[in-house]
């Protein structure tokens, strides 16, 4: 295909193409010209994709022309709409008038637009622009919780779902909103992400529920509930450790192997975690710890590190050197993994209305 037959494929965006840009770029045959600068910011992938560029630059004759020089040699971004990538650039380019405004419309046109800069800026690694977009979206459904999902066309609650999981991780990290979490994932009927703000929360402690102003006498017993629920699974895990599947040359022999596997495993059930200091492992006791899952995580770290015997560590607990067992843990991959999988999925069942 020829040069000009490339250039007629496409069509310049009518808002961002900047003569004064100096990177083009096709997103659904629309050429968008902008600032390298600007899409480089926050610490995005688009800074190494052009250090790329400079790098593989300086190797070439000069008169050689790039990816993004012009329009004829646009960087082609594939996966992304037109209106998901013009979001993007509206939230990095618009001045403070164009925001407010914004901020200030009906859900309809709120929620799809800001969905859209929360999904493309995970993409892109633009992390304070997805956690803007995340915490405005929060600030919205805040004021149109009472009306959810009725006050979202279906297209707009299709969106709103599928960035949930976003939102959900956002404020699970910064352990703000979690109540207005589960009230919206309640009323949007996303059962998963409701039980994981039950159970981000539920590690908060009973003195962050009773602060949350979202949440009903309901939800408060229900977290009681998931208190005592989840104690009791931590109980009953510890007092059935997983099956090692022993290798031959198991030299400490099964029956020594499966007792210190047992202690380890108990120690990290009863809340313990395992600290790293130059790639050797050891276990530091936290008996108040509720979270099983991060708990699930350390055994399958320690099999994912120390199994097969790729590693010839010691693992530092409250008995003596038990390096050799760690050549059978690699059997039980499989098993903790569906394990944390069926946890992780049936939180929302540690949260019943009866204790």
């Amino acid at each position: 295909m020829s040069t000009s037959n490339i250039v007629d494929d496409y069509n310049r965006d009518s808002r961002y193409y900047f003569p004064d840009g100096n990177v083009t770029l096709v997103v659904s045959q629309t050429l968008f010209r902008v600032h390298r600068s600007i899409l480089a910011s926050d610490g995005s992938a688009f800074k190494d994709m052009f250090a790329l560029h400079e790098d593989q630059s300086a190797e070439v004759a000069p008169s050689l022309v790039q990816d993004g020089d012009d329009d004829q040699h646009p960087i082609k971004l594939v996966g992304d709409s037109y209106v998901q990538f013009s979001d993007l650039l509206w939230s990095l380019y618009a001045l403070p008038l164009e925001i407010s405004t914004i901020m200030s419309m009906e859900c309809n046109k709120f929620v799809p637009r800001f969905c859209n800069i929360a999904v493309i800026a995970d993409k892109y690694g633009f992390q304070s622009t997805r956690a803007w977009a995340l915490r405005s979206l929060c600030e919205h459904f805040r004021t149109v919780i009472k009306r959810l999902p009725e006050a979202l066309t279906k297209d707009n609650l299709v969106m709103a779902t599928e960035v949930a999981k976003l939102t959900c991780t956002q404020v699970g990290k910064e352990k703000k909103d979690l109540g207005l979490t589960i009230t919206v994932m309640e009323r949007l009927g996303i059962r998963d992400l409701c039980g994981l703000a039950f159970y981000q929360l539920l590690l908060c402690g009973r003195g962050v529920w009773e602060k949350e102003l979202f949440l009903n006498q309901s939800h408060r017993v229900r977290l009681l509930s998931g208190h005592y629920n989840v104690n009791k699974l931590r109980r009953d895990l510890q007092q059935t450790p997983l099956a090692l599947d022993h290798v031959s040359n198991c030299a400490l022999g099964r029956e020594a192997c499966n007792e210190a596997w047992r202690s380890t495993w108990t120690l990290l059930l009863s809340g313990s975690r395992v600290e790293w200091d130059d790639g050797k492992p050891s276990i530091v006791s936290n008996p108040e710890e509720l979270d099983i899952l991060s708990s699930l995580s350390a055994v399958d770290r320690l099999r994912e590190v120390l199994g097969r015997g790729r590693r010839a560590c010691s693992l530092e607990v409250d008995y003596a050197n038990v390096k050799r067992y760690l050549w059978c843990i690699d059997s039980i991959g499989d098993a903790v993994e569906a394990l944390h999988r069926k946890t992780k999925a049936g939180l929302l069942d540690f949260f019943s209305d009866v204790l």
